[in-house]
């Protein structure tokens, strides 16, 4: 992960146009079409790969004077049915929620211009990809704190349909708690890949929670025969990097 004010995700890509994408599992060097086996010609792509692109519970945070922020932001829906909304929020409560359209965009919103706490929650659902934020006044990144919390599960967790990415049951918690929130819910896509138990163990935490078994049950993933190994499994690998973490 290369170093930036946003937080909540595994990978940066910068395109050659300076687009970043916040991706939360790490693509480089994997064999995406090993994810691909379900995909359809009206659906084509890496449903799993498209997932993880997806920002959901990426946020920046800052202290700051400023009175106002831009950036630019690239939106498609993609395998998506919406493209979620962005969210401003000033001191813990939403101050805008900007409605995001296809193609590109610059978001100007006003801020008060007195010492205030500023968090952007990025979209949870749509293909977003992010270039340039600027702030019109003083403004320093806010160091992370609390215990970190790491999430894993379906659309249940990514919460696509959440009227705002401050709004998914993962933000909520994490921002009543103050915890820092890596989301890994992979709409539709929750299917003990082991590339995501995997990422939760190289990934430092302190706490872990698995939400499993809808995505399987309704692609029939396994059977009542082989899904308790497939999470026996996954739960090592898991425990073989957090052999003391609460899960």
């Amino acid at each position: 992960m290369t170093d930036s004010f946003w937080r909540g995700y595994q990978y940066e890509e910068i395109d050659a146009d300076g687009w970043s994408t916040y991706w939360r599992l790490d693509p480089r060097g994997q064999n995406l079409a090993l994810h691909d086996w379900l995909g359809h010609d009206d659906k084509p792509g890496h449903r799993l790969w498209e997932r993880a692109a997806t920002p959901a519970g990426v946020r920046g945070i800052w202290s700051m004077t400023a009175a106002g922020v831009r950036l630019e932001v690239r939106a498609a829906q993609g395998i998506y049915g919406r493209i979620a909304p962005l969210d401003v929020m000033v001191n813990g409560v939403l101050h805008q929620r900007c409605v995001l359209e296809e193609g590109e965009q610059e978001l100007v919103v006003p801020l008060p211009g007195t010492a205030v706490t500023v968090e952007i929650w990025l979209p949870q659902a749509g293909r977003i990809a992010i270039r340039g934020v600027e702030f019109d006044g003083e403004a320093e990144p806010v160091p992370v704190s609390g215990l970190r919390w790491i999430t894993y599960g379906s659309s249940i967790t990514q919460c696509s349909g959440a009227a705002g990415p401050s709004e998914t049951w993962p933000a909520l918690v994490a921002r009543q708690h103050d915890w820092d929130l890596r989301c890994l819910g992979l709409s539709g896509e929750c299917h003990l890949d082991p590339v995501v138990a995997r990422t939760i163990r190289d990934t430092p935490a302190r706490l872990i929670s698995l939400c499993l078994g809808i995505n399987i049950q309704g692609g029939a993933t396994f059977s009542g025969r082989t899904l308790p190994g497939q999470v026996e499994s996954f739960i090592a690998t898991v425990r073989s990097g957090h052999p003391t973490t609460p899960i």
